[in-house]
């Protein structure tokens, strides 16, 4: 009768053993596929080398009208002012000396994008006229342009800015 009990209490054990590993490879299993879900998921959410924005097109989503390009006359404008302003930057001594002033065609913009574009200026990269794009915005008198600074083995910058019509 003691071998039966033995015997019976062995068996009772072996299946619980058993529910208990089956139940110990369901959970690892699940796990897994929780992990490859993840995985999947992340991979399609970054950002692919086909969908990464280059400098000028996040410039241009910044402006509030991008989808209204003007005519090569009003882009000559911004052009003009655009070679007066960067002049004066290139000949920028010191950081301190930065000047930002209806003059230079900078009034409207602040200290610290100038300082900002001495120092890119400073590092090699130089205004490239042929990538200016202006395009319209909310305002009737402001005018919204795109341009990059190139340097050669480097990376282009690209600043998109406005352009107020009456400063010419």
């Amino acid at each position: 009768m003691k071998k039966k009990v033995i015997i019976v209490l062995l068996i009772f054990l072996a299946g619980i053993a058993f529910t208990v590993f089956k139940s110990c490879s369901r959970q690892k299993q699940q796990a897994e596929k929780r992990v490859i879900s993840q995985l999947k998921h992340y991979k399609q959410s970054s950002v692919s080398e086909e969908s990464y924005l280059s400098a000028n097109e996040e410039a241009t989503n910044t402006l509030e009208r991008a989808d209204k390009p003007l005519s090569d006359g009003e882009s000559q404008q911004v052009k003009e002012s655009l070679v007066v302003a960067f002049d004066y930057l290139n000949s920028v001594n010191q950081h301190s000396d930065v000047q930002m002033s209806y003059q230079y065609k900078l009034s409207i913009t602040n200290l610290s994008m100038g300082q900002t574009m001495v120092t890119m200026l400073e590092a090699g990269y130089q205004l490239d006229l042929s990538t200016v794009k202006v395009y319209e915005s909310d305002n009737e008198n402001v005018y919204q342009f795109t341009v990059e600074l190139i340097k050669e083995g480097s990376d282009n910058l690209s600043i998109a800015g406005n352009y107020v019509t009456g400063t010419q």
